[in-house]
């Protein structure tokens, strides 16, 4: 039995080769132009996946995704735009759409991550790198998630308990964004002392202080054009989150003993095992850096 797609997009020769190639990988494959017309075929017949354009002559992929969010109709749902936003992507990932692919799409893209969708057995690899060995319909759900937040250049904090792979995420993220060719440095925030943190993020200028023979680079020089992971970031001491907090408001930083500050180009992804909320009531944890860190939780 061939797996039923509904493509809701109301440019109807774009329509069509997709539909066209589609059908060609063995697909079932049916179309409608706008919001109405979906929700009727949605409520009626049965299908697998929906890709669904941002923009359509009467409602919205987004807003047919509210829709069945709110109906509780559960299908997998692709967001597919030529007008990409961080708020539009984000808002459809947290209503449970499983990618959001900026136009023109590329079709041997989409046809893999429909495989993946459809055969949830499947094994997910990243680049070069088998991160997603696993074969579980919520590691499957996660890879879609990292893969999607990949490409916008926002911080991301990731929430799990000890051995669930948040790095294997962060990683995915690193190396399906624009940022894969330049290093990922990893940060394990537990064994940081608040006294050498600003030497440790940082670095330090030669002669700043007894034994600084020479210039030392700090986590953000290392990290440079990449990916900084920070792990465990609810330990953090408050007075390293307030550090912190500033380089992320400012997007600059100093080095020990340096006149000349430095601009902030890396991405910030973070991860604990902590309840950060219960960590900000018991004021713990900054509510505000928080805040900066999940632009995506």
């Amino acid at each position: 039995m061939k797996h039923r797609i509904l493509i809701v997009e109301d440019n109807i020769m774009l329509a069509g080769q997709q539909k066209k190639w589609l059908e060609k990988s063995g697909y079932e494959v049916h179309t409608t132009i706008d919001e109405p017309g979906a929700r009727k075929r949605i409520k009626s017949e049965y299908f697998e996946l929906i890709l669904a354009d941002v923009r359509l002559p009467e409602g919205d992929g987004i807003s047919l995704l509210e829709w069945m969010h709110k109906e509780k109709i559960d299908i997998p749902f692709i967001v597919m735009t030529g007008y990409a936003s961080v708020p539009d992507a984000v808002k459809a990932i947290k209503l449970g759409a499983k990618d959001y692919l900026a136009k023109p799409v590329q079709m041997e893209e989409l046809l893999e991550l429909i495989k993946d969708i459809l055969l949830p057995n499947a094994l997910i690899y990243g680049k070069d790198k088998d991160l997603f060995r696993r074969n579980s319909p919520k590691m499957l759900e996660v890879e879609s998630l990292a893969r999607t937040v990949a490409p916008f250049d926002i911080t991301v904090l990731i929430l799990g308990p000890n051995g669930a792979g948040k790095e294997s995420v962060a990683q995915r993220i690193h190396y399906s964004s624009d940022r894969r060719e330049k290093p990922l440095v990893a940060v394990n925030c537990a064994v940081i002392p608040k006294e050498l943190a600003p030497t440790l993020f940082f670095g330090h200028v030669k002669g700043t202080f007894t034994g600084a023979d020479g210039n030392k680079e700090g986590y953000f020089d290392l990290a440079k054009g990449g990916t900084l992971f920070l792990d465990e970031i609810g330990t953090l001491s408050p007075e390293v989150q307030a550090m912190l907090l500033r380089v992320l408001q400012e997007g600059t930083y100093l080095p020990i003993g340096s006149g000349r500050e430095r601009k902030v180009d890396v991405r910030i992804v973070a991860a604990t095992n902590e309840d950060l909320q219960q960590a900000i009531r018991e004021k713990r944890f900054r509510e505000d850096l928080y805040h900066r860190l999940c632009e995506f939780e």
